[in-house]
């Protein structure tokens, strides 16, 4: 039982410190160089709005792979049965 929990403990805390790095890179994103600076309203909304662009962009790169992927492989099926 003990060494299940500490497993756990690990675990958790490389979960915790994922999430935390995550998140102290979109924070320096949005605020650069970490200091008492007025954040525009322009600004904020288009660093916004340029991070959920690279979301998207990402989303559909891997789409676009995995119908690539589908496509070969139902042409590698297709030749497999001729």
């Amino acid at each position: 039982m003990a060494p299940q929990v500490a497993l756990l403990i690990l675990e958790n805390r490389n979960l915790r410190t994922g999430l935390f790095l995550k998140e102290r890179e979109k924070i320096s994103r949005l605020f650069p160089g970490r200091t008492r600076t007025l954040a525009t309203i322009d600004g904020f909304i288009g660093e916004q709005v340029l991070m959920d662009g690279e979301k998207e962009q990402t989303k559909t790169k891997k789409a676009t792979a995995q119908a690539e992927l589908a496509a070969r492989k139902l042409l590698w099926a297709r030749a497999k049965m001729e």
